[in-house]
């Protein structure tokens, strides 16, 4: 390895560092003479040459070498000792252009600017702060090869997962600042929600803070409106795959990021915004989520608000100039994801179910009639088998005296459906 190091041309840099790598990780003891021997070489060569190509394979090689240390969990003895020397090997060169031609060199830098995050105890908090900091502005900022921009983002995502107190101090408040700039690009906004949604989903203790920092950003104001939609649809998919992955999450989800969202939409009802349906799907893909997963107890907790908001406008016919009457996806949506046992807070279910179906024959608003439909077929399906004949014969009643049309196939076409789904014969008459 000396031998190909101190050559004019480093012939198979990435060889010499396998076997390095693989030398070095047997023992601590073999991890401090393979160091004790490579470094003093490299950073003398690092200094004394020009040759960017060089430069790259000589820093490959110590890439191997300090992964050896990180491997055993154990750093070389000497590494201490030329901390400086490293720290200056890694260090940002401005003369060296940031296009596709040299990002191999940015890119085998940054990992070695990892491998010194990760040694045990080499950096103090302000040198990691900093080499966070450098990492983070590679995944952020645009790069003439977006390889740049994905090897900084996987490294972060690596770094999340043995880092994840200084990430949260250091890396995020950096993606949402650069998320809440003025007039911040639609491609540049797509880069930082792709690597927040890769770090949130790889990390169960970044999770939190990620969606609660998107949310924020949201429910503030600071977020630009155009990109609503793109930060909604990152927040359903990573609160998809926690609720998915972790029932016990759940609660807090619902506490920290859904009713959060459900408040602020409420809010800002009056809004006209161009993109509100597709706003209203992701919260409520995002909602049914996790209220799905809630217990009976805690479902019945959060119904009550809703019924309160959004009852009183699905029981007024023609609302279609109504602001909450776009909302009423979102009630329908969290009707839908109870459990058989949760209680609907309204004093007659019967009589409930009857206003919803003698709205939905007289109303003009599709959303509102398809929300009607809904919450009548959902309730029904979910209801006891003894109930179920009961609650159907409350419906056709009030729908018996409406003009017949559409609406009025609809509502049996629906009443069908929710009863031949749970075999019951009266779905078939």
């Amino acid at each position: 390895a000396i031998f190909q190091l101190t050559a004019d041309d480093i012939k198979n840099p990435e060889q010499v560092g396998k076997l390095l790598l693989a030398t070095a990780r047997s023992s601590a003891y073999n991890c401090n003479i393979v160091s004790d021997a490579v470094l003093p070489i490299i950073v003398e060569r690092m200094a004394s040459t020009e040759v960017l190509t060089l430069r790259r394979e000589l820093m490959d090689v110590l890439n191997h070498v300090l992964s050896a240390s990180c491997d055993i969990s154990r750093k070389a003895e000497c590494l201490e000792t030329d901390k400086d020397h490293l720290l200056n090997i890694y260090r940002l060169d401005a003369s060296v252009p940031l296009d596709k031609e040299y990002s191999f060199l940015h890119i085998t830098r940054l990992k070695g600017i990892t491998l010194l995050i990760i040694l045990p105890e080499l950096l103090d908090a302000d040198e990691t702060a900093l080499a966070l900091q450098t990492i983070s502005r590679a995944a952020i900022d645009r790069n003439e090869d977006e390889n740049v921009n994905k090897e900084a983002t996987h490294l972060l995502v690596q770094l999340a997962q043995s880092n994840p107190d200084q990430l949260q101090t250091t890396v995020l408040p950096m993606f949402f600042g650069t998320l809440c700039e003025e007039a911040v690009a639609v491609h540049k906004v797509s880069r930082l929600l792709n690597a927040l949604g890769a770090i949130g989903i790889a990390t169960p203790k970044a999770m939190l803070p990620v969606l609660c920092g998107l949310v924020s950003v949201i429910t503030t104001g600071k977020l630009a409106a155009s990109h609503y939609v793109p930060t909604l649809t990152t927040i359903r998919k990573m609160v998809e795959a926690a609720a998915a992955n972790s029932v016990s999450v759940c609660p807090e989800l619902m506490a920290k990021v859904i009713d959060p969202l459900l408040n602020w939409i409420f809010s800002v009802s009056g809004s006209n915004h161009q993109s509100r349906h597709q706003i209203v799907v992701e919260i409520s893909q995002a909602a049914v989520a996790v209220f799905s997963q809630l217990d009976v107890e805690t479902q019945g907790v959060y119904l009550k608000p809703a019924f309160d908001r959004y009852s009183a406008a699905a029981l007024t016919a023609n609302a279609v100039n109504n602001s909450l009457c776009q909302l009423l996806p979102l009630f329908s949506a969290l009707i839908c994801a109870c459990r058989p046992q949760t209680h609907l807070p309204v004093d007659d279910i019967r009589v409930y179910l009857g206003d919803l179906a003698a709205v939905a024959l007289s109303t003009e608003s599709t959303i509102q009639r398809d929300v009607c439909f809904e919450i009548i077929a959902t309730t029904l399906n979910k209801a006891d088998s003894s109930e179920r004949g009961t609650l159907t014969q409350s419906v056709l009643e009030r729908a018996n005296g409406a003009d017949p049309g559409v609406a009025h196939i609809l509502l049996r076409h629906w009443l069908a459906r929710a009863l031949v789904s749970c075999s019951d014969k009266l779905g078939y008459e």
